[in-house]
């Protein structure tokens, strides 16, 4: 059943200040979520570069080692669904 027009209209209009600090909260761990896991893959790409270096991989198999990471990846973010 529809709310009734008048409802509606409150809705539209009034503010409502708990949905927005809790929209305002939702954002804020959202945001540091992300920086966290942009920081982690940062972290991992550094890590990953200082290796390649220190082993002196070719093309090849620093490719390869991207792939592995890719997949490590794809992996983690098939758990978290």
């Amino acid at each position: 059943m529809p709310l009734p027009k008048i409802w509606r209209e409150m809705m539209n209009t009034e503010t409502h200040p708990m949905n927005d600090a809790m929209a305002f909260t939702l954002n804020k761990l959202l945001d540091n979520e992300r920086k966290a896991c942009a920081l982690a893959v940062a972290k991992r790409l550094s890590a990953m570069a200082a290796h390649i270096t220190r082993q002196t991989l070719n093309g090849i198999e620093a490719a390869e080692l991207l792939r592995s990471e890719a997949e490590r990846y794809e992996n983690e973010s098939g758990e978290m669904r």
